[in-house]
């Protein structure tokens, strides 16, 4: 594991704390950029290196970016999440040779960290993001996006903390710009979604908003809902569960392999 803050840092002094590490193939592979949960209040670990791990096992580089949240940085408020997703996405492919990494970097969110994933994919494009970046159009868009059991809306049975934690505001009219399914369109990357029918703390409605409007825009999209299931099983074995038996679920498990399959069939066709 290499840590990459500094060059992070350097590269974008204007960002509050956040930390890039990753894991590198010898030759040029498509990038994993993954997003921990923790309602922006933390940034779980059981969501983090293991995570990349798997997905490096499978030949995908991947890196996790600890960004900003309320016990690290209190104050720090959207946008500079945004901007620091978008900070890591550019990070990777302007320095694809260091890293070892081809263009094609994959955003992947877990539950807050799927809401950041799924402003990666509808925000990457906004007024703000190209003036911070000085940037013109799709150079931070992700390339495909994977969001797991992750917050999105601001309507449809929202998880507000999140939101209030992300904005620093509690009034609902004040976080709605940051419900990302009304920002869908066709330019919004592939998507790969899973949730869990029962998760009693981001309503699986969430998943189900991101991915009407995925079909209304004829994006290319992959949803599973598992029938049941705790929030937060991230890997759903023995490596993420902390000795919590409720997190381990070899059915619900499975979404780990239908996404590497999701995965390989659009980024490491023969």
């Amino acid at each position: 594991m290499k840590n990459f803050e500094k060059e992070l840092s350097s590269a974008y002094g204007f960002l509050k704390p956040c930390k890039l590490e990753g894991c590198l193939h010898k030759e040029p592979s498509p990038s994993v950029l993954i997003f921990p949960g923790g309602g922006y209040s933390f940034v779980s670990p059981r969501e983090a290196q293991p995570v990349a791990a798997r997905f490096f096992e499978k030949g995908y580089n991947a890196f996790v970016l600890t960004y900003s949240t309320a016990d690290r940085a209190l104050g720090v408020h959207y946008p500079m999440q945004l901007f620091q997703a978008v900070a890591a996405i550019l990070y990777i492919r302007q320095n694809k040779q260091f890293l070892r990494a081809t263009d094609d970097v994959i955003v992947c969110g877990f539950s807050a960290g799927g809401h950041l994933a799924s402003m990666a994919a509808v925000f990457y494009d906004k007024a703000e993001v190209r003036h911070a970046f000085s940037i013109k159009g799709s150079e931070a868009r992700p390339s495909a996006a994977i969001l797991c059991y992750p917050v999105i809306s601001a309507i449809e049975s929202p998880h507000c903390q999140s939101l209030i934690n992300l904005t620093g505001k509690s009034n609902p009219k004040d976080y709605i710009h940051c419900s990302t399914e009304l920002s869908v369109d066709g330019n919004t990357p592939p998507t790969f979604l899973w949730h869990t029918a029962n998760d009693a703390v981001v309503d699986v409605r969430n998943s189900i908003s991101f991915a009407q409007r995925l079909a209304k825009f004829k994006v290319p999209f992959e949803l599973h809902v598992f029938e049941e299931g705790a929030h937060g099983l991230s890997m759903c074995d023995e490596s993420t569960s902390e000795g919590n038996p409720a997190l381990i679920r070899s059915d619900v498990g499975k979404w780990f392999e239908l996404c590497i399959t999701w995965l390989d069939n659009r980024f490491k066709k023969s």
